[in-house]
């Protein structure tokens, strides 16, 4: 066991060249990752990818620019349905519904919560992981 916080860390993995894109040098000084040449972890890769985790995070950084109000200033209600969590921001204007699924299955909500289905009547899918637009 080490007291360092070194064996933990990578450069970060830019691409599938030498070193994962981030330097030139023959070495590094701290090791590069071996799984940088994999499809999916690597900026280089996830950026070609529609639902990587890059491109999901760009996603959700223009959700937030385009509803300032509901994330700085909204109130929030939270609601637990089984491997789901549900959490509504709302201000007098818009109301944002954020459903996560922790669970290892994608599950189907039939109805939603009645303090939730109050205030949203006809959700609109901004941001999923998922790869589909659609709720089910």
């Amino acid at each position: 066991m080490t007291d360092q916080r070194d064996p933990c860390r990578s450069p970060m993995q830019w691409n599938s060249s030498d070193n994962a894109g981030f330097s030139k040098a023959s070495k590094t000084w701290l090791p590069v990752n071996p799984n940088f040449k994999s499809e999916s972890l690597n900026v280089d890769s996830q950026k070609k990818d529609p639902f990587s985790t890059l491109n999901f995070y760009k996603k959700l950084v223009k959700v937030r620019q385009d509803h300032p109000d509901i994330v700085l200033a909204g109130s929030t209600e939270l609601c637990a349905e089984e491997q789901l969590l549900l959490m509504l921001r709302k201000n007098r204007n818009e109301a944002l519904l954020v459903i996560m699924n922790f669970g290892s299955h994608a599950c189907k909500i039939d109805k939603l919560p009645s303090k939730i289905q109050k205030t949203v009547s006809d959700p609109t899918v901004l941001l999923t992981s998922w790869k589909t637009d659609s709720l089910r």
